[in-house]
Formats: structure tokens, C-alpha cells, sequence
């Protein structure tokens, strides 16, 4: 999975230092001086992490906070030069995951944000029968499928494409075969083909439209098999 960082930050040299460096690690990054225009991006691009600085011009990095909780729970990093505890605790206090006193050392953050990421996104049994990949929730005891952004509206899955989500979930990202999904389905079900595998994938895209993806979400690697993205 590659991961997507925002970063709000006026001063134009130092947003473009960042995104130099972690590009250098593989991340996809994208800057914003102001806060409007990075919440304005939210409602229809998915970050996976904010790197929010204080002062801006117009609306601070506090308020680009405080609205950003209200679309995701994708983790907020604070870079500001203002590092008294009160503005730490205010920081954090909006909804913020951590706050870093400018300057700072880049390998002090590149490990935070390695870690905040860590804990978010890789898989990992957050509860008994709960599969997590990125901000997916998969209930294996009822078949409910959640997004971070809408918990209290679960959608449910069939039996079929429940199976073949929490094998795409457990691969973390990596390329599932069709006979490994079928042999999946197999194990549930009397009879199986390449063909109830095709369409119980198309209806999995479906459910995934109902949380705002499009079927894209699941990709199709030719000759290969599926993936999640």
C-alpha cells in the first residue's frame, strides 16, 4: 500500500523540502498552504495522514484539524514553531495524534509518521473477529463491513464476498489469485467456478460504492488476480 501525506505548510521551500524527502520513502505527497483548501480536498480524496502546521494565513492548522475529524480518523501530526504545553494540549486536544516543536530533525519525524501509519493502517486484529486494512472494518461474525468515516453504518456483505474481502484484507495489499480466492469460496460452498468468483467480486465492488469508493478499490491485476488499493 502506498501511503498519501497532506501537508499544510505556508512556507513554500520548507513544504517542498518535505515532500522531496518523503517522496525519497515512497510516499505520495501533497502540499497546501491554506487550510480551506486542504479540507476542501478531503471531501473527495483520501489521506492517509496530515502533517499540519499552526500559523497559516486565514484559518490555523487547529481549525484544518478540527474539520478534517469530522471526515476521518486518518492520523494529524502538528509542526509548529508555537511548542508551549498549552499549544501542545490544544493540539492535541482537537483531535490531533501528536505535535512536533519546529525545528526539528527529519528522522524524528519520518519515525513518527512511520509509526502513527503503522499503528492506523496495518493489518491487525483490533478485536476479536474485526479484520482492519487501511480504513476498512471487516466484521467476520456478522458479515458487516465499515468505513472509519461512517461506523454507525455498516454494510452488509453476503457470505461469498465477505470471503473474498478478508482474503484481499489479509494479504495487506498483495496480489490474490483466483484459485486462492475460489479455493476460499470452495471451502463454504458446494460448487464454485471462475465465474461465481468473477461475479461476487463485482458485487463486492458494489457494497464498496455504498462507502464511497469506486470499484477501482479492488483492482484487477491481469493475469495475477486482485488487490486491494
Amino acid at each position: 500500500m502506498k501511503y498519501r501525506l497532506a501537508i499544510l505548510e505556508d512556507d513554500g521551500a520548507l513544504a517542498e523540502h518535505l515532500r522531496s524527502l518523503f517522496s525519497e520513502y515512497g510516499y505520495q505527497v501533497e502540499c497546501f498552504s491554506q487550510a480551506k483548501d486542504l479540507v476542501a480536498q478531503c471531501t473527495h480524496r483520501q489521506f492517509h495522514l496530515f502533517l499540519l502546521d499552526v500559523n497559516l494565513p486565514g484559518p490555523d492548522g487547529y481549525w484544518a484539524c478540527n474539520q478534517i475529524r469530522g471526515q476521518t480518523t486518518a492520523p494529524v501530526l502538528f509542526l509548529s514553531s508555537r511548542d508551549s504545553s498549552m499549544d501542545v494540549v490544544h493540539g492535541l486536544s482537537v483531535g490531533g495524534d501528536d505535535y512536533i516543536p519546529k525545528p526539528f530533525e527529519f528522522p524524528v519525524l519520518l519515525a513518527k509518521v512511520q509509526a502513527l501509519l503503522r499503528r492506523s493502517y496495518e493489518l491487525a486484529e483490533t478485536a476479536p473477529g474485526i479484520l482492519s486494512w487501511a480504513d476498512l472494518r471487516l466484521n467476520l461474525a456478522g458479515d458487516y463491513l465499515y468505513h472509519d468515516s461512517h461506523l454507525d453504518t455498516p454494510v452488509q456483505l453476503s457470505r461469498n464476498e465477505a470471503r473474498i474481502l478478508q482474503a484481499l484484507m489479509e494479504a495487506q495489499g498483495g496480489v490474490v489469485s483466483r484459485d486462492a480466492l475460489i479455493e476460499a469460496l470452495w471451502k463454504r460452498d458446494a460448487y464454485v467456478d471462475d465465474n461465481t468468483l468473477t461475479v461476487n467480486v463485482a458485487r463486492l465492488r458494489r457494497r464498496l460504492e455504498h462507502l464511497g469508493y469506486r470499484g477501482s478499490r479492488v483492482e484487477t491485476c491481469k493475469g495475477e488476480g486482485y488487490r486491494l488499493v
